[in-house]
């Protein structure tokens, strides 16, 4: 049986999943099979990811992480 998870997870396993594709990101549907979940929820998380600035959509239609959420968690990582 599929784990139940709740939107802020969703969330993170999205940025998860994009690591490491900066400049082709992945599709919804990429998102779906890297995550294991539905369309619905991959688009729901995706639109409000991108409405915060944690997303950017490509005119692919592909999802990256922008270079302002990258430098946040970059600036994090070396203060530790």
């Amino acid at each position: 049986m599929k784990e139940k998870i709740n939107g802020t997870q969703r969330a993170l396993r999205i940025l998860k999943a994009l690591k490491g594709r900066t400049m082709d990101g992945l599709s919804n549907k990429d998102l779906c099979e890297a995550i294991d979940e539905t369309p619905v929820n991959i688009t729901r998380a995706t639109a409000i990811l991108e409405s915060e600035g944690f997303l950017r959509k490509l005119p692919t239609g592909h999802s990256v992480l922008p270079y302002s959420t990258l430098r946040c968690i970059m600036s994090r990582i070396c203060r530790q």
